[in-house]
């Protein structure tokens, strides 16, 4: 693999090491070497270097090129830094690449599994809201911690792992938020924010679009996954490591109240298996198997020992076992297989549960601590509700902001989860407020052809019937002038037909908000929140045109084989407006490029 670094000494055994840092919370990278690194890895995804193998996918795609926007730091690992360092000669990718230890300056607290891209966007707006200099160390285990040697490095306790000693010595974390929330659900991140906490450090939350509470990122699924966190539902991969980690954010010593007996396996043969330390099991000890690091490698009889069955320890010597079938120990398994399985006692779960219904208080508080970093400002966000006594007479004045419209979104889906959404209420819904204008004629194949209403599958024209014309029938408004009785002028116009989905339009909307960095307050056009649904509004052609008109940028996403879509297009293209094409995977950006 090419390596741009032209002072490593790059041989068949793989290149030498810049410096020795024994040290390992100073091995930080600075934000000079981090771009250098998105710069390496991006260049290697366009040349279609980094493909996926068995050890990066798991769906058994072979000789799949990773593309930027998918790469992950599981893939960085294994395709990039364990290609180029060797196992013989192994060192951490920061003593590759760096002249001298670095301490770390922010640490940050993240999951492997994020888009790299996304990564380092929200290292840069972390950079830019400290002004960072480029020699701001930012310390994170793929880059510090030795791949090759991870067990002698990581220690045998919390306070013994590079983790702690890094975020000793830092000024502050960074949350890296991921796209699906998966940070939240990580034991190892609990700590990290905990510990920080604890130290009185600051602590902000970063993604691609922005600081949580700026502008940028003050409403929507982000705000939504924070004010979801759970942390006594955090897990890691190996549970010795999640008991530690609770024990500490409960402020127990993670060194004696240990929950259960559990330990690794080592090896398996010889029909016996060998621990990976020294326990005090008992003969007749009923321990059930729990697989580690998705690695299904102990076997019995060629099948997979499974966590569902109880099995039944006869203590051979303190660090080997035989297992048994029941509790009388005539039974004996026939074990065959390898590594990275753990062995604990069959009641793991009910203590576990029960310890944390004794200490959900030190969790609940960790919670709201991390909830109070947000620092949102929810001005101009909630819908007010209003019975207008004077409507608004032009759509072009009834945009809703985004805010708001993630707002309806929230809204629809819980009015989804306490509501019956079905065929049969459809029905009754369109015959009650359809009144046979034209276009709002729902095709009758489409009922016809619905047989579930699956969250994942409803349509604006579903959100039409059940939210919005049930909502303002009574007062025959939009639903615009139904929730805000403020005018506001729209900004981004959006033109999609009834049928598409609804929850790809607002994934749409979420990666149009980054890429065209669209604040909580900007204004936006959607026909049917603008539109008075009970008038003849819909079919003035005029109408539409003035929205075109007044808008400083349009946005299409569907079907493009409808008359409406097609007018507005044209519309939108002889006026010379900036027009951009949506779906919920993804933007084409047309006549200006994104930021």
């Amino acid at each position: 693999m090419p390596v741009p670094w032209k002072s490593l000494d790059e041989n068949a055994n793989g290149p030498l090491r810049r410096i020795d840092v024994p040290d390992i919370k100073s091995r930080s990278m600075t934000l000079c070497q981090l771009n250098e690194l998105r710069d390496y890895l991006k260049r290697l995804c366009k040349a279609g270097i980094l493909k996926h193998d068995d050890c990066t996918s798991n769906n058994n795609i072979n000789d799949t090129r990773i593309s930027w926007l998918d790469l992950n730091q599981y893939h960085i690992n294994e395709l990039v830094i364990k290609k180029i360092i060797k196992k013989n000669r192994s060192c951490s990718w920061m003593e590759l690449v760096a002249e001298e230890e670095q301490q770390p300056d922010t640490f940050i607290s993240h999951y492997w599994g994020e888009s790299f891209r996304d990564f380092m966007l929200s290292i840069k707006h972390h950079a830019a809201h400290i002004r960072a200099r480029p020699d701001h160390a930012y310390w994170f285990c793929v880059c510090a911690n030795n791949q090759w040697k991870l067990e002698e490095e990581l220690g045998h306790t919390l306070k013994e792992s590079p983790f702690h000693s890094a975020l000793e010595e830092s000024k502050g974390t960074l949350l890296m938020l991921d796209r699906k929330g998966e940070v939240m659900f990580r034991s190892w991140c609990l700590y990290e924010w905990h510990q920080t906490l604890e130290k009185n450090n600051s602590l902000l939350i970063a993604t691609g679009m922005g600081l949580v509470g700026s502008a940028l990122v003050s409403s929507g699924p982000y705000i939504e996954m924070v004010n979801g966190i759970q942390s006594h539902k955090a897990v890691a991969s190996d549970p010795r490591d999640q008991r530690r980690i609770q024990n500490a954010i409960a402020g127990c010593d993670d060194e004696t109240q240990d929950l259960e007996m559990i330990t690794r396996i080592k090896s398996a043969k010889d029909g016996k298996i060998t621990t990976a330390s020294d326990h005090s099991f008992h003969n007749g000890d009923a321990v059930v198997f729990r697989k580690g690091f998705g690695k299904p490698l102990v076997l019995i009889e060629d099948e997979e020992i499974c966590s569902k069955k109880t099995y039944y320890v006869k203590v051979v010597t303190p660090t080997v076992l035989e297992l048994f079938q029941s509790s009388d120990l005539t039974t004996p398994l026939c074990v065959r297989g390898g590594e990275c399985a753990n062995i604990v006692a069959n009641d793991y779960e009910d203590k576990c549960n029960k310890w944390l219904d004794e200490k959900k208080q030190s969790f609940s508080n960790l919670d709201e601590c991390i909830k109070g970093k947000m620092r949102v400002t929810r001005d101009g966000v909630a819908f007010t509700y209003c019975h207008p006594q004077d409507n608004l007479p032009h759509p072009h004045n009834r945009a809703v902001t985004l805010a708001q419209l993630r707002e309806f979104f929230q809204m629809t889906r819980n009015r989804y989860k306490r509501e019956t959404w079905d065929t049969d209420k459809f029905r009754k819904c369109k015959k009650l407020y359809d009144e046979g204008k034209g276009a709002n004629k729902i095709p009758g194949s489409y009922i016809e052809d619905r047989t579930d209403f699956e969250w994942e599958n409803l349509t604006w024209y579903d959100i039409k019937y059940f939210i919005i014309m049930k909502d303002t029938i009574k007062d025959r408004c939009s639903f615009k002038e139904y929730v805000s009785k403020q005018p506001l002028r729209v900004q981004y116009h959006f033109t999609f037909p009834w049928d598409m989905n609804f929850s790809e339009f607002m994934a749409g909307i979420e990666l149009l908000a980054e890429a065209r960095k669209m604040t909580d307050n900007t204004p936006l056009v959607l026909f049917p929140l603008a539109f008075n649904l009970h008038t003849d509004e819909y079919y003035n052609d005029d109408y539409w045109k003035e929205i075109t008109g007044a808008c400083e940028s349009s946005v299409f996403s569907g079907d493009f084989f409808r008359t409406n879509p097609l007018r507005d297009l044209s519309e939108a293209m002889s006026l010379e407006k900036p027009t951009d094409l949506m779906c919920g995977t993804g933007i084409l950006a047309l006549l200006r490029p994104f930021e």
